[in-house]
């Protein structure tokens, strides 16, 4: 008898582990699903769909990396919307949303998928573009302006933008974190909104100006 109640009792207890575990397991997935959207959420762009600069940061950095490890260069463009205020400030902040959901549409279909782009706030988009020629980079900021300043029609109203595009490239040599090369693509973009030249490239000449105003 002593036996048989043994092993009714192991039997027990192997029921008892049995169902914890699947508990366990369950509580586990339903954690996962609830909290993967979550993190999804806050590094993502809910406008248009992009990544945020909180997703951005850590992404441009290891793309980096994995560049200088293969000794390639890289691009970091600084993208600023012109004649964006006045669409927002004459038809209202639905028809700016409608602005910036097209623009994000524009960049993920312009961009190769190894590219990393991300809206950084406002009217502000940035790209890390790996293995790139420089010597290309004129024509590809020419290609991309044209599609970003393509009209866009809302509710019969054919609404027109502008592109502002500041463009640094780095090689594994020039040894520069990700925050230096935005500094020095910003530095070009403001040069390019104040000169009118839609497009600069970071020069030591543009690095020199800043230093000396103390503005980008």
């Amino acid at each position: 008898a002593v036996p048989a109640l043994l092993e009714a009792a192991a039997a027990v207890q192997g029921w008892i582990l049995a169902s914890l575990i699947l508990s366990v397991l369950a509580v586990s997935a339903l954690a996962y699903k609830l909290v993967r959207p979550i993190s999804a959420s806050a590094n993502t762009d809910v406008l248009t769909g992009l990544p945020n600069r909180r997703a951005f940061m850590p992404a441009a950095a290891a793309a980096m990396s994995d560049c200088w490890a293969q000794d390639q260069p890289v691009a970091l463009l600084s993208m600023d919307l012109d004649k964006f205020k006045p669409i927002n400030d004459t038809l209202g902040h639905a028809a700016g949303d409608d602005v910036l959901r097209s623009v994000g549409a524009r960049l993920r279909n312009f961009f190769r998928s190894g590219d990393i782009v991300a809206r950084l706030g406002g009217d502000e988009f940035c790209a890390l573009l790996k293995d790139v020629a420089p010597d290309h980079l004129p024509a590809l900021a020419d290609r991309l302006r044209a599609a970003l300043e393509a009209p866009i029609e809302r509710d019969g109203k054919v609404l027109a933008i502008g592109c502002s595009i500041g463009i640094v490239v780095a090689h594994r040599g020039d040894e520069l974190p990700l925050e230096a090369l935005m500094d020095r693509a910003d530095a070009a973009l403001y040069r390019a909104k104040r000169t009118r030249a839609t497009t600069v490239f970071w020069s030591s000449e543009i690095g020199s100006m800043t230093k000396l105003t103390g503005n980008p």
